[in-house]
C-alpha cells in the first residue's frame, strides 16, 4: 500500500512538473479553475473568426460547407462583383466627365484671359514702378515720411514718365511733341524749320543805358552835357526784363525773360503776342525810408505801400520810388563817392560832368525816367520797318525825361511837397555825411563849394608856382653856399658833386603848391582841357580886378563879370540857359557863393541864392522847389504799363487760327515702354478734420493733446489748405513775376490782418494775401466757384485731386512735384493719398489700372500698398474670340447638366428617404457649393461682358487748364475732368470685375479639384490622399486641439512680448501668420535683432527656446508622423490594388468592343447585370443546390467571389444563355437559367450544357476573362489557405487544451481521493515518511550548450526611410516553438551601419541553450533616432537541422510577412553557425548519434502545423 501511495504521489508531482515545463505560457492561461465560460468563448470568437474569412476570402478549405451552398449565394456574389465593376466604371466616367468639364472651362479661362500677357504688362509696371519704395512681407509695406512719397513721385513717375524729346538724334519724335522748329520751339535738327514765322527786332534799354550816347531824349541837348552812367557801379538794380508770350504757341517766346539793354531778333509765329515787363528786383526791401527821403525828397511818412502782391511787378508806385531813390543814390555815388580821385583822368572828368549839371534837372530827369523804352518793329518787305510796339519811359514826374527844360515838371514836385517840421532838411545830391577828398580834404557834400574851390584854385596856381620856384630857387643858393663852406672846411674841392643830388631833392619835396589845392602839377593840364571841354574860360584881369567867373560858348550868352553881393550885380538881360532850353529868357542870379550864375542852378533858394532866394524877375522858373516831397502825392498821377498787346499777321488771315506743323494737342507719353499713358497721373488725397482728442481722459494730457488737435473719424475734410509756393519767395518755384490778384479772387487767397498809418493814426486792415494752394474736387479753379452738379462726381466730393496730363514738359512736372513739396499738400490732417494711373498698350490691347494706397496709420508710419490690374475690352472680336464663343457655350452647356445631374440626386434621395444621408456626405457639398461658384463666377463675367461692350473713352484727356500755367498748376477744365473721371471709373470698375471674376474662378479651380480627388477615392492607388486623411482622422483631431491650445498660447505671449515694436507680432492675425511660417521654415534673422530688444532678453530666450522645442521640434514632427503612420498603412492596403493605368485600359476596351463587336461575340457589363436581376427576380428562395464544389483549388478559366464562391465557364453560360421559348416553361423564360435538379440515388446525372455555336463560346469566354482576373495565382490561394489552416489550428488547439484542462482537474481530484484512502489505512508515522520521500525531486541530467554564430554580412536591403537608405542592424535570439524568446536577456546586437543596404559587421557571439529551444532567430532592424526602430526582416535557423559540432555557412533569405515580398526579393542575411548541445555536460557531436537522437527525442516538440516556421 505505501508503495502504491508512493507512485502515486510521484506520478502526479512527475506530471505537474512536466505540464509546467511544456506547457508553463500557454496553460497560465487555463489553470484558472474559473474560466470555463471564458475559454468557451474564445473557442466560439476564434471560430466566428474562421467563418468570416472564409466568407470573405476567394477560397476556402474542403469540407466548409461547400455542398450546402445555394444558387441564389452565387447570383448574387456574382452580381456583387459586377455591380462593383459598373460603380467602378460610373465612378470613372463621373471622373472623366468632371475633368473634361474642367479642361474645358481652363481653356475658356485662357481665352478670356491670356496670363502671359497681362504678366508681360503688370511686370513691368512692378520692375519700373516699385524700385524706391521698401518691399516687404504680406503685400503692405511702411514708410517713415511724406518725403519717401515725395522721392518716390520724383524717381519712379514724374523723372520716367515725362520726358523731354531728344532733338539732334535723327529722328522727328511727334509722337512726343517734337516738331518743326523755329526759335527755341520744336527741334530743327529732326523735323525742319518752321518757315512761317517773322523776324522781330526788339530794341529796350533803360535811362541809364541810354546815357551811354546822349543823357537827354531830345535833339536839342547840348554836346557838352554828356554824362555816361553805365559806368556807374551798380550794386542795386531793379533788373528789368521782358518777354513775349505767343498765344499761337500758349508758351513765352524766350525759354528765360530777358534782360531789357539790348537789341533782339526773334522769329515768331502769326497770331497776337503779348510783351510783358517785370521788374526782378524788389528794391522796397532793400533801401531805407530815410535814405529815400535824402535822395528825391519824400518824406518817409508819406510813402505809399507796395500795392501789387507780385514781387517781380513793373510799374508799382513804391517800387518805382525806390527804384528812382536808387539810382540818385548811385549816381551821388559815382559822381562824389569815396573812392573819387581827381588825379585819374577818367574819374576827374565824369567829376567835370557831375559838376556841370544843376542838382534840379538831375533830380527831375531821374524822377522822370522810371522803367524801359524802346520799341519792337519787324520789316516791310523792303528796307523800312514797320513799329509795332513803342514802349515809354514811365515818369513819377510825367515829363521828367526833359528835366527842367519842362516847366510842367518843377511845378509837379512843387504841387507834391509838404512842410519838413520834424524832418531833416535835405536837397538832392547833397549827401547827408560830408565827404571829402582824401588828398585835399575838400568838402564835397557842396556842389557850389566845390565848383567854387576848384576854380580859385586853378586862377592862383601860376601864383603859388611862381611863390614855389622862387622858393625852391632860394633853397638852392643856399645849398650852395653851404657846400662851398663845407668843401673850404673839408679841403675837398670835389665835395660839390654832391649839389645836383641835393637839388633835386628840393625840388621834389617843394612840388605841392598848397596842400589843399586840387590842382598840382600833374592835373593842371587835364583840368584846363576838361574846363574848355565843359564851356569855362578863364581870364585873369589883373590884381585887384574880379575875375571873369564864367562864360557860355554859346554866341548871345552873356554873364556879367566878378562878384556880386545881390542879384542886382548879375546880367537880368535875356540869355540862353543850357538846362532851361531855347527860348527859355533866363537871366542870371547871385549865388550863395557871391558869383553870379545861370537861373538854372537856382531851385532852392534859401540855399542858392545869395539872399536865400531866387529872382522871381530874373529867374522866372527858378526857385520854390520844395525840401520835403509827399510821395503819396508825387505818385499819384504815375501809371506804367507792364504788358502791351500786338498782332502779326504775315503768313495767315488776320484772325484765323494757326497751328505749328506737327504740333500735338497731347505728347504720347509712355510709363513703361509700349504702355501709353492716358489722360493725367491722378492723385487723391482724403483728409480727416481735427477735433478735440475725446479718447484721452487725463485732464493735463488731454489739455496738452488739443494744443494741436485730433483727427476726427468723421466725414473727409473738404476746406481747402497749403499756400500756393509760387508765391512764397523762398520757395523753389516762387515767380516774382506772377500776380496773385489776376490768377485768384480774395476767397482763394489767405487774409493778413495788418496795421496801416493814416492821418489820423494807425488801423488794422485785413486783406488777402497768399493764394491758397489746394482746393477739393468740386471746386472750379477756373471760374472761382463751385462747379454744376452735372460735373461733379458725388463719390469724389471734399476730396483733394490733383492731376498732371501727358501735355505737361518734364521740366514743368518737376516744378508740379515742388509745388506738392512746398505747398504742404501733405500734412497733418492727411487720411490717405492715392496715386491712380490708366494706361494702354496698344501692341497688345490691353488697358491697365494702376493704383499706389498710401494710408497715414496713426501709429506713426505709412503703410502703402499697391494694386495692378490688366483689362481687354475686345473681348469676344477675331478668331479668337469665335473660338471663346463656342468654348464658354460648352462649358454653360455642361455647367448646366451637372446641376440637372445634382438635382437628380437629391431628387433621387428625397424619394428614397435618404436626403439627410445625401447631404451628410461632404462630397455633395463640394459639388453644390462648386455648382453655386460656378454661376456666381459666370455672372460677374457677363457683367464684366456688359462694362467692356459698353467702353467708349476720348483720344486724348486734357484735363489741366493751362498745362504750362506759371501759376494755377492744378487748375483743370470741369468738362475735361469729368469725362477723365469717368472714363477712370470705367477702367477700375472693368479692373475690379476681372478681378473679382479672377479670385472666383480661381475657387472654382480649387473645388474642381476637391471634386476631382474625391472622384477618384474609390481607385485604390489614386485615393491615398483622401484615405490617408480618413485613416489618421481620429489622431489628427486631437493632435490639433492640443496644436492650437499650445501655438494660441505662444501666439498671445508673443503679442504680449514683442507686439509693441515687432511688426509681425503687433496683432494676433499677424502673429499667427508669422508663427506659422516659422513653424514651415523657421528664419532666425526674424528672430534675433528686432525680437530680442523688445523684450527682457530672459523672456525673449525662454519664449524662443520653448517655442522650437515644443512646438517646432515636437508637435510638427508628431503631425509628420501621425500622416506618415496613416500614409503608411493605406499605402499597405492598397499595395496589391489595381493601378488606374489598368482600370483605365480595361474601361477603354470594354467601351471599344461594346461599341465594335455584335452582342453575340460581346456582354457588357450592363447586359450581364440585367440577366443577373432576371435571374435572381424568377428564383425559387428554398431550391437547393445538387452539385458539390470542386475539390481543386485553382480550376481553369473559374471566377472565384467571396466567401469562397466560384463561377465556372459552364455555369456562366448557364447564367447568360437565352433559353428556347419552344422547350422551357414560362418560369425558366422568367430566370434565363438551365438547373441542376435533385436527381435521387439511382437516377443519373443529367449531361452538362455545351456551346451552341461559336459566337456563344466566345462572348462566354469573355465575361470569364473579364471577371476571372481576381487574385488566383497559386502564391495567393496559398497564402488564403495557410491563413485559414492557421486559424483552424488554433480552433482546434484550444478544444485540446481545454479537454487537457478538463481530465487534469479530473486526475488530480482522483490522486486526491487516493492519496485521502491510502492516508486513512497506513500508520501516521509510515504515510509521513513516505509522503517526505516523495517530495524529494530527483535532478533530472543536466542539459544544455550553446550556439556559435557569426553574423559575417547582408545585402539587397529595401529602403526604410523617405530621405534616405537604411541603417541596418542585426539582434540574435533563441525561441521555442511558439516563437518565445527562451533566452531572456541573454541576445546579441551588432553596431548599426549607417545608409548601408549591403552591410558587412564581421561580428560573432555565442547564445546559451536553455531547455526547449529549437530555433535560431536573427532579426534586422532599422535605427530610427526619431520614432521606433522599424523591423526589415527575419532570418530563421531550427537547430534540429544542424548537426552538432558541425559550422553551417549559408546565405538565408530575409522574410517580412508585412511587408511588400517585392521589396525583400533581393534580401538575404550571411552566418555562420555552429550548434554545440551538451547533456550532463557532456558535448554531443555527429559522431554519437544515440546522444544526439536521444537529446533531439527529448527536445523538440513539434509545432501545430501551419505555424512552424
Amino acid at each position: 500500500m505505501a508503495a502504491q501511495v508512493a507512485a502515486v504521489e510521484g506520478a502526479r508531482r512527475r506530471r505537474g512538473a512536466q505540464r509546467r515545463r511544456v506547457f508553463e505560457d500557454p496553460l497560465a492561461l487555463f489553470n484558472n479553475k474559473n474560466d470555463v465560460q471564458i475559454q468557451a468563448g474564445r473557442v466560439h470568437e476564434l471560430d466566428d473568426i474562421l467563418k468570416a474569412k472564409v466568407s470573405q476570402g476567394f477560397f476556402s478549405l474542403d469540407g466548409i460547407s461547400r455542398s450546402q451552398l445555394k444558387k441564389e449565394l452565387r447570383v448574387e456574389e456574382l452580381m456583387v462583383h459586377v455591380q462593383n465593376r459598373l460603380y467602378r466604371t460610373e465612378r470613372y466616367l463621373r471622373f472623366f466627365s468632371v475633368l473634361i468639364f474642367f479642361i474645358v472651362f481652363i481653356i475658356a479661362l485662357y481665352l478670356q484671359r491670356t496670363p502671359p500677357t497681362a504678366f508681360a504688362v503688370e511686370s513691368s509696371f512692378q520692375q519700373a514702378l516699385l524700385g524706391s519704395l521698401p518691399k516687404g512681407e504680406e503685400g503692405s509695406q511702411f514708410i517713415s515720411s511724406e518725403n519717401d512719397i515725395y522721392d518716390w513721385l520724383d524717381q519712379k513717375l514724374f523723372s520716367q514718365i515725362f520726358t523731354e524729346p531728344q532733338c539732334g538724334d535723327g529722328f522727328c519724335e511727334r509722337d512726343k511733341g517734337e516738331t518743326e522748329g523755329f526759335g527755341r520751339f520744336g527741334c530743327i535738327e529732326d523735323c525742319g524749320r518752321y518757315l512761317k514765322t517773322t523776324q522781330l527786332t526788339i530794341k529796350l534799354e533803360d535811362w541809364v543805358q541810354s546815357t551811354k550816347t546822349s543823357l537827354v531824349a531830345d535833339e536839342t541837348a547840348d554836346s557838352f552835357l554828356k554824362l555816361d552812367l553805365t559806368k556807374m557801379k551798380r550794386t542795386l538794380n531793379p533788373e528789368y526784363r521782358f518777354n513775349i508770350f505767343s498765344e499761337t504757341m500758349r508758351d513765352y517766346i524766350f525759354a528765360q525773360d530777358m534782360p531789357c539793354n539790348d537789341t533782339y531778333l526773334v522769329d515768331v509765329p502769326d497770331g497776337k503776342h503779348t510783351l510783358h515787363f517785370y521788374q526782378t528786383n524788389k528794391l522796397s526791401e532793400r533801401i531805407d525810408t530815410a535814405d529815400m527821403y535824402r535822395q528825391i525828397l519824400t518824406v518817409p511818412s508819406t510813402l505809399p505801400e507796395r500795392n501789387s502782391t507780385n514781387d517781380f511787378a513793373y510799374g508799382d508806385k513804391r517800387e518805382a520810388l525806390s527804384a528812382q531813390a536808387v539810382l540818385m543814390r548811385q549816381i551821388n555815388e559815382h559822381c562824389f563817392g569815396g573812392n573819387l580821385d581827381l588825379n585819374i583822368p577818367d574819374q576827374m572828368a565824369e567829376f567835370f560832368k557831375c559838376i556841370a549839371i544843376p542838382p534840379a534837372d538831375l533830380y527831375l530827369r531821374t524822377l522822370g525816367t522810371y522803367g524801359v523804352f524802346g520799341t519792337i518793329a519787324r520789316g516791310n518787305g523792303t528796307k523800312g520797318r514797320v513799329t509795332l510796339v513803342n514802349v515809354p519811359l514811365c515818369g513819377i514826374v510825367p515829363d521828367g525825361v526833359t528835366g527842367l527844360k519842362n516847366n510842367n515838371n518843377r511845378q509837379h514836385v512843387i504841387a507834391a511837397g509838404m512842410s519838413c517840421e520834424g524832418t531833416r532838411r535835405s536837397s538832392p545830391m547833397l549827401m547827408d555825411d560830408p565827404k571829402r577828398d582824401e588828398k585835399t580834404g575838400l568838402d564835397l557834400t557842396s556842389l557850389a563849394v566845390t565848383k567854387r574851390k576848384l576854380l580859385d584854385d586853378l586862377e592862383r596856381y601860376e601864383e603859388d608856382k611862381q611863390r614855389r620856384d622862387e622858393e625852391v630857387q632860394r633853397r638852392v643858393d643856399v645849398a650852395k653856399g653851404a657846400m662851398g663852406k663845407l668843401a673850404k672846411y673839408l679841403d675837398d674841392p670835389k665835395a660839390s658833386r654832391f649839389l645836383p643830388g641835393i637839388e633835386r631833392d628840393i625840388r621834389r619835396r617843394a612840388r605841392a603848391i598848397r596842400p589843399d589845392s586840387l590842382v598840382t602839377d600833374g592835373n593842371v593840364d587835364f583840368i584846363r582841357s576838361q574846363i574848355f571841354a565843359n564851356g569855362w574860360t578863364f581870364d585873369s584881369q589883373g590884381p585887384g580886378v574880379g575875375r571873369r567867373l564864367m562864360q557860355a560858348v554859346t554866341p548871345g550868352s552873356v554873364l556879367r563879370f566878378g562878384t556880386c553881393t545881390a542879384h542886382s550885380d548879375c546880367n537880368a538881360t535875356a540869355t540862353f540857359d543850357t538846362y532851361l532850353g531855347v527860348g527859355s529868357q533866363q537871366g542870371a542870379f547871385c549865388s550863395a557863393l557871391g558869383k553870379c550864375d545861370a537861373c538854372s542852378t537856382c531851385q532852392w533858394g534859401d540855399t542858392d541864392g545869395i539872399d536865400k532866394t531866387c529872382p522871381s524877375a530874373g529867374c522866372p522858373h527858378g526857385g520854390n522847389m520844395p525840401r520835403c516831397v509827399d510821395g503819396t502825392k508825387l505818385v499819384s498821377d504815375f501809371q506804367c504799363k507792364d504788358q502791351y498787346e500786338f498782332e502779326v499777321w504775315q503768313h495767315h488771315d488776320q484772325g484765323s487760327a494757326v497751328t505749328v506743323s506737327g504740333t500735338l494737342p497731347a505728347q504720347l507719353v509712355y510709363v513703361t515702354p509700349f504702355n501709353r499713358l492716358v489722360g493725367p497721373i491722378m492723385l487723391s488725397q482724403r483728409r480727416r478734420p481735427l477735433g478735440e482728442c475725446s479718447s484721452i481722459f487725463n485732464p493735463s494730457v488731454k489739455e496738452f493733446a488739443n494744443l494741436t488737435g485730433c483727427q476726427v473719424d468723421a466725414a473727409y475734410d473738404g476746406i481747402p489748405f497749403g499756400l500756393n509756393p509760387v508765391f512764397v519767395s523762398t520757395s523753389g518755384v516762387y515767380d516774382g513775376k506772377q500776380d496773385p490778384e489776376r490768377a485768384y479772387v480774395g476767397s482763394e487767397r489767405i487774409n493778413k490782418t495788418t496795421e496801416v498809418k493814416t492821418t489820423g493814426g494807425s488801423m488794422m486792415v485785413t486783406e488777402p494775401s497768399t493764394p491758397i494752394g489746394f482746393f477739393p474736387h468740386q471746386y472750379d479753379g477756373v471760374t472761382h466757384e463751385l462747379k454744376p452738379n452735372d460735373l461733379i462726381d458725388a463719390s469724389q466730393v471734399d476730396i483733394f485731386k490733383l492731376y498732371i496730363d501727358n501735355r505737361v514738359s518734364a521740366s514743368h512736372s518737376q516744378r508740379m512735384l515742388q509745388y506738392l513739396r512746398e505747398g504742404g499738400f501733405i500734412d497733418t490732417n492727411t487720411h490717405t493719398l492715392l496715386v491712380e494711373i490708366v494706361t494702354f498698350n496698344p501692341n497688345l490691347n490691353h488697358f491697365c489700372f494702376l493704383r499706389f494706397d498710401f494710408n497715414w496709420v496713426q501709429g506713426g508710419n505709412i503703410q502703402w500698398d499697391w494694386f495692378f490690374q490688366s483689362v481687354y475690352v475686345d473681348i469676344y472680336s477675331g478668331i479668337r474670340g469665335q473660338a471663346q464663343v463656342v468654348v464658354e457655350v460648352i462649358v454653360i452647356i455642361m455647367l448646366s447638366v451637372n446641376c440637372i445631374s445634382q438635382a437628380r440626386d437629391v431628387m433621387r434621395a428625397v424619394r428614397t428617404f435618404s436626403f439627410l444621408n445625401h447631404m451628410a456626405d461632404i462630397g455633395n457639398w463640394y459639388d453644390i457649393l462648386h455648382l453655386v461658384i460656378m454661376w456666381v463666377s459666370w455672372s460677374y463675367w457677363a457683367y464684366h461682358y456688359n462694362l467692356t461692350s459698353n467702353f467708349k473713352m476720348e483720344n486724348s484727356y486734357p484735363v489741366l487748364a493751362d498745362p504750362g500755367a506759371s501759376s494755377r498748376f492744378f487748375a483743370t477744365n470741369s468738362t475735361q475732368e469729368f469725362m477723365y473721371l469717368t472714363f477712370e471709373k470705367d477702367v477700375q470698375t472693368a479692373a475690379d470685375s476681372l478681378a473679382a471674376y479672377s479670385a472666383i474662378t480661381s475657387c472654382s479651380i480649387i473645388f474642381f479639384i476637391l471634386r476631382l480627388v474625391k472622384g477618384l477615392d474609390f481607385q485604390e492607388q489614386m485615393g491615398l490622399i483622401t484615405r490617408t486623411i480618413s485613416e489618421a482622422a481620429y489622431e489628427l483631431v486631437h493632435f490639433f486641439v492640443l496644436f492650437i491650445i499650445v501655438f494660441m498660447g505662444y501666439v498671445c505671449t508673443g503679442v504680449m512680448l514683442f507686439g509693441h515694436q515687432v511688426k509681425d507680432m503687433s496683432t494676433i492675425d499677424k502673429a499667427i501668420i508669422f508663427l506659422y511660417f516659422q513653424i514651415v521654415a523657421f528664419d532666425d534673422s526674424q528672430f534675433w535683432g528686432p525680437f530680442s530688444h523688445a523684450a527682457p532678453l530672459w523672456a525673449f530666450y525662454l519664449w524662443v527656446w520653448t517655442f522650437l522645442f515644443v512646438v517646432w521640434l515636437i508637435l510638427f514632427n508628431i503631425l509628420l508622423a501621425i500622416l506618415i503612420e496613416g500614409y503608411v498603412r493605406v499605402k499597405a492596403a492598397s499595395a496589391e490594388a489595381r493601378g488606374v493605368h489598368t482600370d483605365i485600359v480595361d474601361l477603354f476596351t470594354h467601351w471599344c468592343k461594346s461599341w465594335m463587336l455584335p452582342h453575340k461575340l460581346f456582354m457588357s457589363d450592363q447586359r450581364l447585370a440585367e440577366c443577373l436581376e432576371k435571374q435572381k427576380a424568377g428564383m425559387p428562395s428554398t431550391s437547393q443546390l445538387r452539385e458539390a464544389l470542386v475539390s481543386s483549388l485553382v480550376q481553369d478559366m473559374t471566377i472565384h467571389l467571396d466567401g469562397g464562391i466560384e463561377v465556372e465557364e459552364m455555369e456562366m453560360l448557364s447564367l447568360v444563355r437565352a433559353p428556347d421559348a419552344a422547350t422551357v416553361t414560362e418560369r425558366e423564360k422568367i430566370i434565363r437559367f438551365v438547373t441542376f435538379d435533385v436527381k435521387s440515388d439511382g437516377e443519373e446525372e443529367e449531361e452538362k450544357p455545351g456551346y451552341r455555336d461559336e459566337n456563344e463560346e466566345a462572348l462566354v469566354q469573355d465575361l470569364m476573362t473579364r471577371y476571372g482576373d481576381n487574385p488566383a495565382d497559386p502564391d495567393a490561394q496559398e497564402a488564403e489557405v495557410l491563413d485559414h489552416l492557421t486559424t483552424e489550428s488554433l480552433v482546434q488547439n484550444l478544444a485540446m487544451f481545454r479537454a487537457q484542462q478538463i481530465a487534469g482537474r479530473q486526475i488530480e481530484k482522483m490522486e486526491w481521493q487516493l492519496e485521502r484512502i491510502c492516508h486513512e489505512v497506513l500508520p501516521a508515522d509510515e504515510a509521513t515518511e513516505i509522503k517526505s520521500n516523495a517530495a524529494k525531486p530527483k535532478p533530472p541530467p543536466e542539459k544544455g550548450g550553446v550556439v556559435q554564430v557569426q553574423i559575417i554580412e547582408a545585402a539587397g536591403l529595401p529602403k526604410m526611410d523617405l530621405f534616405r537608405s537604411v541603417d541596418p542592424y542585426v539582434l540574435v535570439f533563441c525561441t521555442d516553438p511558439l516563437s518565445h524568446n527562451t533566452t531572456g536577456a541573454v541576445s546579441y546586437r551588432t553596431d548599426v551601419k549607417p545608409r548601408n543596404r549591403n552591410p558587412v559587421w564581421e561580428e560573432e557571439c555565442e547564445i546559451p541553450l536553455v531547455s526547449g529551444v529549437n530555433t535560431l532567430t536573427a532579426t534586422i532592424f532599422d535605427k530610427d533616432d526619431v520614432t521606433s526602430d522599424d523591423l526589415v526582416g527575419c532570418v530563421h535557423v531550427y537547430l534540429h537541422d544542424l548537426d552538432p559540432g558541425v559550422e553551417v555557412d549559408e546565405w538565408y533569405d530575409v522574410v517580412n510577412p508585412n511587408m511588400d515580398p517585392n521589396r525583400l526579393k533581393d534580401a538575404r542575411l550571411h552566418l555562420k553557425v555552429t550548434y554545440m548541445p551538451t547533456v550532463g555536460g557532456v558535448p554531443i557531436t555527429v559522431d554519437q548519434p544515440e546522444f544526439q537522437a536521444a537529446h533531439m527525442q527529448q527536445q523538440a516538440v513539434r509545432a501545430p502545423p501551419g505555424l512552424r516556421g
